[in-house]
């Protein structure tokens, strides 16, 4: 492996399901809203000391939007880029930005279901994180 490349890869998986209810036809189904699973795959790169260029992949799978399951959402995925600078010596301080949302995906956050109708939580659009970490 190269030392001056990093990667991880997070998996989770969710089977919740109805163990009781007043309604006994929703036994044995999803939650609605939980994902079956999610999933994230970084890449982060130190070309030259003390500066790091990440690539983040993140992926939340389909889930069921009502309680008797019938209607679901596909999920959605994102890409996240980011850049930190890390200074060297007694204070590591450190600057970062993150350019989250890199292709201005449009995606729903959730997806539920009033009067019938489907309501989306609309997913953050393409947004600049800025910051800073000082040590004291």
């Amino acid at each position: 492996m190269r030392k001056d490349l990093a990667l991880s890869l997070t998996y989770g998986s969710a089977n919740s399901r109805v163990t009781e209810n007043g309604n006994a036809a929703l036994i044995g189904k999803r939650v609605a809203g939980v994902p079956r699973s999610m999933t994230t795959a970084t890449a982060a790169w130190t070309p030259v000391p003390n500066w790091t260029a990440s690539l983040t992949w993140r992926r939340v799978g389909r889930y069921a939007v009502n309680a008797d399951n019938s209607l679901h959402d596909g999920g959605y995925a994102t890409v996240d880029l980011g850049l930190r600078y890390r200074a060297s010596g007694a204070r590591p301080d450190e600057l970062h930005a993150t350019l989250a949302n890199a292709a201005d995906k449009a995606y729903a956050t959730s997806v539920s279901v009033i009067g019938g109708m489907p309501l989306f939580a609309p997913g953050a659009p393409r947004t600049l994180k800025l910051g800073a970490r000082f040590s004291f």
